[in-house]
Formats: C-alpha cells, sequence, structure tokens
C-alpha cells in the first residue's frame, strides 16, 4: 500500500490519476466533511457525486446545484461572517470539483476538493465547533492510500 504523509506526497499520487479516479477522490474528500452540510440540495448532490453509477444528466444537474449553493453561501469580504453558512460554501465547493465535466477546467480537481474540506474545516472550529482530534490532512492521506490501493 501507498504511505501518504504529506502534501506533496498526496498532490503528486493525485496528479497521476486519470479524471475518473480524481473524480471519486474529490466525492471522497468532500465526503470527509459531510456533516458540515446544512442543505438538504447539498446532500444530495453530494450523494450523486458518490455514485460510480449516476448518468452524466445527474452529475450535471448535482454539479449546478452545488455550484448554485457556494455560490449563495459566499461570505464577501469586510462582512460579518457566519462561519457554518461558510464551511458549507467550501463544502459545495468541494462537490463542485468532485461533479464538474472531466473536460473542464477542473484539472486537479482532488487536490483542489480536498483543499476546499480543509478550508470547511477551518471554518468549522471558527465557528466554535471545535473537535480537538480533528486532523483532517492526516485522515485525507489515510483515504487516499487507502482508496489508490484498492
Amino acid at each position: 500500500m501507498v504511505e501518504i504523509t504529506s502534501d506533496q506526497e498526496l498532490k503528486a499520487a493525485l496528479k497521476q490519476q486519470n479524471p475518473h479516479r480524481q473524480r471519486a477522490i474529490a466525492a471522497l474528500f468532500t465526503n470527509q466533511v459531510n456533516n458540515l452540510i446544512q442543505d438538504s440540495r447539498l446532500t444530495k448532490a453530494l450523494e450523486t457525486a458518490l455514485d460510480d453509477q449516476a448518468g452524466e444528466q445527474e452529475r450535471q444537474d448535482a454539479y449546478r446545484m452545488a455550484r448554485s449553493i457556494a455560490t449563495e453561501n459566499y461570505t464577501a469580504c469586510g462582512q460579518d461572517v457566519d462561519w457554518k453558512r461558510q464551511a458549507e460554501h467550501f463544502v459545495a465547493a468541494a462537490c463542485v470539483n468532485a461533479l464538474a465535466q472531466e473536460k473542464t477546467e477542473y484539472q486537479d480537481r482532488a487536490w483542489k476538493a480536498a483543499i476546499h474540506a480543509r478550508m470547511a474545516d477551518n471554518c468549522r472550529q471558527l465557528s466554535g465547533d471545535d473537535d480537538a482530534d480533528s486532523n483532517l490532512a492526516a485522515r485525507q492521506y489515510q483515504a487516499a492510500a487507502a482508496f489508490l490501493a484498492s
């Protein structure tokens, strides 16, 4: 089994994956922060991202929904921040990477989903919902290594 212990190793391993596997890993990373989802539409979009049997039209509908939610939940600079809503913005942005068509500007989709998931987790911590045991990067390393070994 591949051992991944740093962001450099994770990024290198992800770059070697074909677009289909990148999409699957992006969905896996997004799912790691699914507890931050408040909107049932985003839950449905994530379920579609995780469903390897989902059709292209279903994926595109889910992509549009996730993108819409990411836009709705974006907090402009200088405004009071609702950290839970901002966390959901980043979950939605990660989901967008998992659902984007393979021939788009979404290269490195798994890496971008990993970073968005980490940003969501940071927002969760800023909201006061601090879990001292949360090391999302390490959990991503483990999840990616297990996925790549399968």
